[in-house]
């Protein structure tokens, strides 16, 4: 993958994965806007990611404009949303916060949405309590305080994402049955991994590499494992 991500070998779907069922959820599968780091790779290639002056990486005023835009798309499609799920990387939070900053649908940040970890500092999460103060009303309970636990050294790889998009289904599953329409704000790697190998999505459904500020809208049937169902 451009990003640097290991793909050491091609997994079997991860246990766990989502299986079709009766009760249905609507996933709004949103990528971050572009991000500074996003347009100096494209400038100097991916060993832009490595620098250190791109630690959890900002949105550039592209990426703002960007984000902007899906604000209006979802108001002209009047979507009605009941929570939106998003990684708590600032690109990821920035783009939540300007996307439905008019809807009356929490932002909870969830740890697990996060692009892989690891080598890149623009994957490097700031601390919580930085966070929340700059996005005063996202949901951060989920989040663990002090540094970023799962920063390393090296590159996280592709199963371990793919274990992780694996738990973020089971936090679906647990969410209310009320809770239908949800809007999900991740990054390119986790939502590949999402997509190919955690979900059962329609045939013929895209789940190619997301562009920045991409939206795919995506029916789900959760099942009777799903919180409050029958």
């Amino acid at each position: 993958m451009a990003d640097g991500t290991k793909q050491e070998e091609t997994p079997a779907p991860a246990e766990g994965a989502q299986k079709h069922g009766e009760s249905s959820i609507v996933l709004f599968l949103v990528r971050h806007a572009r991000g500074v780091h996003n347009y100096a790779a494209g400038l100097h290639g991916v060993e832009a990611y490595k620098k250190w002056e791109y630690e959890d990486a900002r949105l550039d005023d592209a990426g703002k404009a960007q984000a902007a835009k899906l604000q209006s798309e979802f108001a002209k499609a009047n979507i009605k949303l009941d929570v939106v799920l998003c990684s708590p990387l600032t690109r990821t939070l920035q783009t939540a916060t300007i996307a439905f900053k008019h809807s009356a649908a929490p932002i909870v940040a969830v740890e697990c949405l996060r692009e892989a970890y690891g080598a890149h500092p623009c994957d490097r999460r700031r601390p919580r309590s930085v966070i929340q103060g700059e996005f005063p009303k996202v949901d951060m309970t989920k989040i663990a305080k002090g540094e970023d636990p799962l920063w390393t050294e090296q590159r996280e790889t592709y199963k371990s994402v793919i274990q992780r998009a694996a738990k973020f289904v089971q936090v679906l599953r647990a969410l209310p049955a009320t809770t239908t329409h949800i809007a999900v704000v991740s990054h390119g790697v986790f939502l590949d991994c999402l997509l190919r190998y955690c979900l059962q999505v329609p045939q013929g459904f895209d789940t190619s590499h997301f562009g920045n500020a991409e939206v795919r809208a995506l029916r789900l049937e959760l099942g009777a494992t799903k919180q409050g169902s029958h």
